[in-house]
C-alpha cells in the first residue's frame, strides 16, 4: 500500500518555491502585506485546507482594510496550475479609517491547488499585496488519545513516511509546551514518524489519510493532539478556558480554531484507555463529560471512532475497561467502536508499521462509507456480542449471539483460549455457525458470565469476521 512521495506538479508550477517548503515540512506563512498599504483580515495562508460543504465546494473569505489612499480598486484572482477560476475587481470607498473591503469565493474540492493574490489597482497599474499558494479544499479530522494514537515509529522501521503525500496536510505543532502550540500557525505535509514535533499526526493518521487521497481522491486535514500515557481525566477540558495550551484538550482546540478548521471538524479518532485499564470505574463518565465538550467545541461533528483497547500496556484480563468502552455507542449514537484485538504485529503495548497500516484500512472502510457514500456492508465494524446462553440441558455448550456485522464470522482453532467462564469451566471448542459462535465446554457450567478477553502481544484475536475485523471484548451474563 504504502508508496513513495509524489507531486502533482514541479515545485516550481508556482513561483515562490512553496511546493519545496511544503515539501521539507518547513513551509512558513506568507510575509506579512506592510501596513502602510493593507490590514488584512481574512485571507488564506500557504498550504492551507478549507473545508468542503455537502456540494464538494468550501467557501473562502478575503477581507480587510486598504490604509494607503490613492487606490481605485483591490483585485483577488484565484488560480489553478491551468487557469484562473475567480476574478474580483472591488470599488475602494475611503473613510478615515481607511477602505474596508470583503468578498468571499468558492473552491471546489479535490486533488487541485489554488493560487490566490491580491492586487492594488489604480487605473491600469497594479501593485501586488497579498500571496497563498497551494491551498486546497477537502476535508479535516482530529486525532486524540495517547501512545497508539500518537503513533509514531517505535520500532524504528522508517516506513511511515512513505505514505507522505501533498495532499495530506497538518497545522501547526504536536509540541506539549503551551507556548510552542501558540507560536506556530503554519501549515505542513503530514508527518508519520516523530511525535511533538510540527505536523505530526503518527503512523496510522498518515497512512489514513493516504487511503482518502488515493482512494476518495480527497485532501485531508489530520491534527493530531495525542499525548502518550495519559488517563482519560488528563483529555478534559479545563471549562473556564477550552483554549488553555497547557492542557491537552486546549492545545488540540487552539490549533483547530487557529486553522480555521474547528466549526468544520466532521470527525475525531479516539485511541486511549490502556492507562485507565486498571481501574476503569469512571471511564464511562468522563467520557460522557469529553464528548459533551466535543459536540460543544466542534459544532459540525458528526462521528468520533473510538478504539477499544486491547490486554496489555498495563491493561490485563480482568480490566473493565474492555466494557466500560463497549457501552460508549449506546450512549452517544454518534460513537462508532472500533476493534484493536485483530490487529497484527503488537508488542505487547504499541505495534509495528503493519499493525498500524491494517488500522487504518479498517477506519477508512468506515470514513468511506460515512463521509462517502462508499457502499460497505455492516461487516466494516466489529462483531459485537449481543447475548450468550447455554444451548442444551447438559449445561455444557454456550451459543453467542453477535450482531450484524458478523458476516462471515469465522473462529480459528486457538479461539477457546480467548473465552473465560467464572466457575473455571473450560472451552475445548469454538465452531462458527452464521452470527453465532457455539462453544463447548470440558463441563456442564454453572458460570454467570461470559468473558471474551483476546489476547496480548502478536498473538491477535482468532475471532473475526470476513473483512478480518476482530470482535469486540465483553463481558456478558450468560442466561
Amino acid at each position: 500500500m504504502a508508496s513513495r512521495p509524489t507531486l502533482p506538479f514541479s515545485p516550481k508550477a508556482f513561483a515562490g518555491g512553496l511546493a519545496v517548503l511544503l515539501l521539507s515540512g518547513a513551509a512558513q506563512a506568507t510575509p506579512p502585506t506592510p501596513i502602510q498599504q493593507v490590514a488584512l483580515q481574512a485571507f488564506p495562508k500557504d498550504g492551507q485546507l478549507y473545508v468542503r460543504g455537502s456540494d464538494d465546494l468550501a467557501t473562502v473569505e478575503v477581507r480587510g482594510v486598504v490604509v494607503e489612499s490613492g487606490w481605485d480598486q483591490i483585485v483577488l484572482r484565484v488560480a489553478t496550475r491551468n487557469a484562473t477560476v475567480d476574478e474580483q475587481s472591488l470599488p475602494l470607498s475611503y473613510t478615515s479609517a481607511g477602505a474596508t473591503f470583503s468578498t468571499s469565493t468558492q473552491l471546489r474540492a479535490g486533488l487541485r491547488d489554488y493560487k490566490f493574490t491580491l492586487n492594488l489597482r489604480n487605473n491600469s497599474e497594479e501593485q501586488q499585496v497579498a500571496i497563498a499558494q497551494s491551498v486546497v479544499a477537502g476535508d479535516a479530522f482530529l486525532i486524540a488519545g495517547q501512545s497508539n494514537a500518537v503513533a509514531l515509529d517505535y520500532w524504528d522501521e522508517n516506513l511511515a513516511n512513505l505514505s507522505q503525500k501533498w495532499w495530506i496536510r497538518s497545522f501547526g505543532t504536536q509540541a506539549v509546551g503551551a507556548t510552542e502550540s501558540r507560536n506556530n500557525l503554519n501549515w505542513y505535509i503530514a508527518e508519520g514518524e516523530t511525535q511533538r514535533k510540527r505536523g505530526s499526526v503518527g503512523s496510522w493518521g498518515l497512512l489514513l489519510g493516504e487511503q482518502m487521497v488515493e482512494r476518495l481522491g480527497m485532501p485531508v486535514a489530520i491534527i493530531n493532539g495525542a499525548v502518550g500515557g495519559t488517563p482519560i481525566f488528563a483529555h478534559q477540558r479545563n471549562d473556564a478556558n477550552p483554549t488553555d495550551t497547557s492542557t491537552i484538550y486546549g492545545r488540540l482546540l487552539w490549533r483547530a480554531d487557529q486553522s480555521g478548521l474547528r466549526e468544520k471538524v466532521r470527525a475525531i479518532f479516539w485511541y486511549q484507555g490502556e492507562s485507565d485499564g486498571p481501574n476503569a470505574v469512571f471511564y464511562g463518565r468522563r467520557f460522557d463529560s469529553l464528548i459533551a465538550d466535543w459536540r460543544e467545541d466542534y459544532p459540525r461533528l458528526e462521528k468520533v471512532y473510538a478504539m477499544q483497547v486491547r490486554q496489555g500496556c498495563a491493561v490485563d484480563a480482568d480490566t473493565n475497561i474492555f466494557e466500560a468502552q463497549r457501552e460508549l455507542p449506546l450512549r452517544h449514537p454518534e460513537v462508532t467502536l472500533m476493534s484493536t484485538s485483530a490487529l497484527p504485529l503488537h508488542d505487547g503495548c504499541h505495534y509495528l508499521f503493519g499493525g498500524y497500516e491494517e488500522l487504518s484500512l479498517q477506519l477508512a472502510r468506515v470514513v468511506a462509507r460515512d463521509f462517502y457514500r462508499r457502499g460497505f456492508g455492516p461487516e466494516v465494524e466489529p462483531p459485537d456480542a449481543i447475548a450468550a446462553w447455554r444451548a442444551n440441558a447438559a449445561g455444557d455448550q454456550v451459543v453467542v449471539e453477535f450482531d450484524d456485522s458478523a458476516v462471515g464470522l469465522t473462529a480459528k482453532p486457538k479461539a477457546t483460549l480467548e473465552f473465560v467462564l467464572d466457575d473455571g469451566a473450560i472451552v475445548t471448542q469454538v465452531t462458527a455457525q452464521g452470527s453465532q459462535l457455539l462453544l463447548q465446554l470440558d463441563r456442564p457450567t454453572a458460570a454467570t458470565s461470559l468473558r471474551f478477553i483476546g489476547r496480548a502481544g502478536g498473538k491477535h484475536s482468532r475471532v473475526t469476521n470476513g473483512l478480518g475485523l476482530g470482535a469486540l471484548l465483553f463481558n456478558l451474563p450468560l442466561n
